[in-house]
């Protein structure tokens, strides 16, 4: 009888196992996906962002375009090589940095995606890890009853 009483308590410590370790897949389930939530709106804040700087940088070109163009006007050189050179100049500065403003986009949005992918291998990596523990656990306890001294001498 003793043996009876010793499988149906490592049973029941395995359904409790069980059940806390689909809690604890569960909780790690909504944490992944809040951190993902987290990742799309930073990701989002920062296009954002990058988005009026751009603007804010063509404005600001153009300002200087007409500075330029009113310059070379009020000193007779409209249309010299002196401004064609300057408006070329500022709009190829301009190209550059939007160009790295790009560059930088989308290095952000692959480090997020990387980020979440590594946030998901750690979910299931500590999943195989609690269902691990669970099987020791209850391995440990069916030695610590004797089940398996029983067993063996049934053989």
């Amino acid at each position: 009888m003793g043996v009876e009483v010793a499988v149906a308590l490592t049973v029941l410590s395995l359904g409790v196992g069980i059940d806390q370790a689909n809690k604890a897949e569960a909780v790690q389930g909504r944490a992944f996906s809040a951190q993902k939530k987290q990742a799309r709106i930073a990701s989002a804040s920062e296009k954002i962002r990058l988005k009026q700087s751009r603007r804010q940088q063509i404005r600001e070109e153009r300002v200087r375009r007409a500075q330029i163009e009113q310059a070379a006007e009020n000193t007779g050189l409209s249309g010299s090589s002196i401004e064609s050179n300057a408006i070329s100049n500022l709009s190829s500065r301009v190209a550059g940095n939007l160009a790295a403003q790009s560059s930088g986009t989308r290095a952000a949005e692959s480090i997020t995606n990387i980020g979440e992918e590594i946030a998901g291998f750690r979910a299931r990596a500590s999943k195989s890890g609690a269902r691990s523990g669970l099987a020791f656990n209850v391995f440990q306890q069916a030695s610590s009853f004797g089940i398996q001294k029983h067993f063996a001498g049934n053989k």
